[in-house]
């Protein structure tokens, strides 16, 4: 810009302008090196059928043949991946038969860690009659490879993933057990005398027989319902040991039984006579039984596997194909980047050394 004030004509350099200038062709620049790199890419990258693309000498029609199709084998794989992705955040757990069989000298009767519950199982034995039980029972043990995931997932605790109060071992019975403690001193002021306790709560009489009731109703429809089944959510034990037993009654004929004894030991059954007699009989239906095992169905490498076959299958991926992806676009982009900086302050100094000379 010229301006005169007499007799000078003074020039003033727009230096703002300049650097405005530079600053798009600096960006006009290197969007052209962006895509001359994508360009690059496309035509050396190992993925099938992309280098078809911008390969020079195929018409308009191939290459838009090429372009659909590739589009169309990224689609499908993308919408087979989201298949494997949900089975495996839905269904990653599996409940298996163990390969070894369990002896019955390695169960116990009754769970040490359970509080018996003679309301909720039992057999009854009635009079004059011999009752067998036929005993079995199932053992389910879970992997350890399932521990990361979460206790919704494997629809299970293990002991360090709940606690509570009065008991020191999670089991499913002691869970809900406690739970019926809390609602039953929640709705009634007191715990009936079988409960668990701190001694710190009145224990109900039979005046709050009928509340009791009634907090165990609550409690089992709450454990039904969706909406308040978080209140005692007592999942199964990860590792839990179920009985069961079949039960078989036959007549128990004493005086024939007291008839042997007295032609043997000069045994009198007029003793008994009017007395009620009954035998309990207890037996393990086998001797082994087999056991079922909780274990991971569809882990991070299986998914990781299925994906990479999926892929391969459909776009030729493999690692390298990935380490060519971080290579463009981060080492070959600034590399670049880096090259044109340096070669834009080289022709800086080059203009600048020509104007002073």
């Amino acid at each position: 810009m010229e301006y005169s004030d007499g007799n000078e004509v003074v020039v003033v350099t727009n230096v703002y302008g300049d650097i405005c200038i530079r600053k798009k062709a600096r960006r006009k620049r290197q969007k052209l090196l962006v895509k001359e790199l994508m360009y690059d890419y496309a035509n050396n990258t190992t993925l099938h059928g992309l280098p078809y693309v911008t390969k020079r000498g195929l018409t308009l029609i191939e290459k838009i043949f090429w372009f659909v199709t590739f589009v169309a084998s990224v689609s499908m794989c993308l919408f087979l991946i989201s298949k494997v992705w949900y089975k495996w955040k839905t269904s990653p757990v599996i409940v298996t038969v163990s390969e070894q069989l369990v002896s019955v000298n390695e169960v116990y009767i009754q769970h040490p860690t359970d509080l018996p519950q003679s309301s909720l199982y039992y057999y009854a034995v009635t009079k004059d009659q011999v009752s067998s039980l036929a005993l079995s029972f199932s053992v389910l043990n879970t992997s350890e490879s399932l521990r990361d995931y979460d206790a919704e997932v494997r629809q299970c605790y293990f002991p360090e993933d709940r606690y509570l109060k009065y008991f020191k071992i999670y089991t499913a019975s002691n869970c809900r057990i406690e739970c019926l403690s809390n609602v039953t001193k929640q709705y009634c002021d007191c715990i009936a005398f079988y409960m668990p306790d701190d001694q710190s709560n009145r224990i109900c009489t039979m005046l709050d027989n009928d509340c009791v009731k009634e907090a165990k109703r609550i409690m089992e429809y709450q454990e039904l319902s969706k909406e308040n089944s978080s209140r005692c959510h007592c999942l199964p034990a990860c590792n839990t040991m179920d009985y069961d037993a079949e039960i078989l009654r036959t007549n128990f004929n004493l005086k024939r039984l007291m008839d042997t004894y007295n032609a043997v030991n000069n045994f009198s059954y007029d003793f008994y006579k009017g007395v009620n007699f009954s035998k309990l009989e207890m037996y393990f239906k086998q001797p082994r039984f087999m056991s079922w095992r909780r274990s991971e169905l569809f882990g991070l490498i299986d998914f990781l596997a299925n994906c990479g076959g999926l892929l391969g299958l459909f776009l030729g991926f493999s690692f390298l194909s990935l380490v060519e992806v971080f290579y463009f676009l981060s080492l070959r982009l600034c590399c670049t980047l880096k090259k044109d900086l340096e070669e834009e302050k080289a022709q800086k100094v080059s203009e600048s050394y020509i104007k002073k000379y």
